[in-house]
């Protein structure tokens, strides 16, 4: 007898785990789908710089800072459909007093910090640390245009691949090793935008916000 109640009580425990667990990933999908759907995308701004630079006028990717670590923040754009076609979590710069829920933003060398503006994807590039493929950035802002000299890239990140669905209002934890400045997503995002530039001749944009 005694048996039968620790079995319901493990059983009612465990349900009521799985349940909680459920809903936490639910709610983050939920959030998810909300930004990719409803996203306050500036299209004709994304357009215009493209044109402008000669990138590809059919792609671009904005990144906005503004919603914190635990949500999708990195949002691949369809120009010609003016949709959000995929995103991700994204890591921001460990340096200058950042914190888990708030970025400080820099361009100087050596200090580990995102910076906002306008990048070009320029090329591929192997992770010396890992060994993992990234993409190279070049910063075309005052506020981003020591990028190749900080070493700026794409890259995943084991830690965001790991909470890809989502952890709010959880955050990403603040380390170096995942973003010294760099755009750490998850590995399916990285398959993702190497298919885009596969397919595309010109180089695209990536447009880091926070508003």
């Amino acid at each position: 007898m005694k048996i039968r109640r620790i079995l319901r009580l493990l059983f009612y425990i465990s349900s009521t785990i799985v349940g909680v667990i459920l809903s936490f990933v639910a709610i983050n999908v939920g959030l998810n789908w909300y930004e990719r759907t409803l996203k306050d995308i500036d299209y004709d701004h994304l357009k215009s710089c493209c044109r402008a630079n000669g990138f590809s006028e059919h792609y671009a990717i904005v990144v906005d800072f503004n919603n914190p670590s635990g949500k999708h923040r990195f949002f691949v754009c369809d120009l010609q459909t003016n949709k959000i076609i995929s995103s991700s979590l994204c890591a921001h710069g460990s340096g200058n007093g950042s914190t888990t829920t708030k970025p400080v933003f820099s361009n100087e060398v050596g200090s580990n910090c995102s910076s906002l503006g306008h990048y070009a994807i320029t090329g591929r590039h192997k992770m010396s640390s890992t060994g993992l493929p990234s993409f190279r950035l070049k910063g075309l802002d005052s506020s981003n245009n020591n990028a190749m000299r900080r070493g700026i890239l794409i890259h995943s990140a084991k830690i965001v691949s790991m909470s890809r669905l989502g952890i709010y209002p959880f955050f990403l934890p603040l380390d170096k090793r995942i973003s010294s400045g760099c755009f750490a997503v998850d590995i399916d995002m990285m398959d993702f935008v190497e298919d885009l530039v596969d397919k595309e001749r010109k180089s695209i944009l990536l447009y880091a916000i926070d508003y």
